[in-house]
């Protein structure tokens, strides 16, 4: 998967990580990248697609769909992902 996931051009890689590792909403990636939040949808939208694409035919496996590439509008609750958001955010903003 991280061979996959290296495939993917840098902007949809990002906004993929960002929603999947760090939990963020589509709301929360438009802020900390500065783009408008129909963008980041298209962005993560594209991006599941190219990830399947790519993923299938290097293995040949079948990924089924699940939640962890669903696209959140609302953020997760909870201090936990707060916390997680605050340090991750300036990171990744500075990496891109």
């Amino acid at each position: 998967m991280q061979r996959t996931m290296a495939q993917l051009p840098e902007t949809l890689r990002l906004c993929l990580l960002l929603s999947i590792v760090s939990g963020l909403s589509s709301h929360e990636i438009a802020r900390a990248l500065n783009l408008g939040e129909a963008a980041v949808r298209q962005r993560l939208s594209r991006a599941r697609k190219l990830f399947q694409q790519i993923y299938l035919r290097e293995s040949g496996d079948f990924i089924a769909t699940s939640s962890a590439f669903s696209t959140r509008t609302q953020p997760r609750r909870g201090r936990r992902r707060s916390r997680l958001a605050r340090r991750v955010q300036p990171v990744l903003v500075a990496a891109s």
